[in-house]
């Protein structure tokens, strides 16, 4: 079984000060390396970031160290399980359409679309 090992790197590193920041940075390293792997490539780099930047900012009120080491641990879960391809394409879009402010996206894969706007969805190939 493959592993990436994340997770253990991040609890050997007891001295970082802002580790949401960084977490963050070793998201957005991957983002252009996930795209390609689940071949998504239209959404793009910069809605993509978005996407996760928006995840951050929903969560930025928590001040509780628990709550915060708790996020931070899924956050590196839920990476490492993407980077591993334990999701599916339509997880990980699912995931980045609901975050961007482009209807577009927000609705060609959403219960809402008509059959048409569903097939030319820039995304099907």
């Amino acid at each position: 079984m493959s592993t990436l090992n994340l997770f253990c790197k991040y609890a050997k590193m007891r001295s970082i000060q802002n580790r949401p920041a960084l977490l963050y940075r070793h998201i957005a390293k991957e983002i252009p390396k996930l795209l390609m792997i689940y071949s998504i490539v239209n959404f793009g780099e910069k809605n993509a970031r978005k996407a996760v930047r928006s995840f951050f900012y929903e969560r930025s009120d928590a001040k509780d160290p628990r709550v915060i080491k708790h996020l931070l641990n899924w956050g590196y879960y839920e990476l490492e399980e993407t980077m591993l391809q334990h999701k599916q394409k339509n997880h990980l879009l699912a995931l980045l359409e609901a975050r961007t402010d482009d209807p577009h996206f927000s609705k060609a894969l959403g219960a809402n679309a008509t059959e048409e706007e569903f097939l030319n969805s820039p995304w099907l190939e």
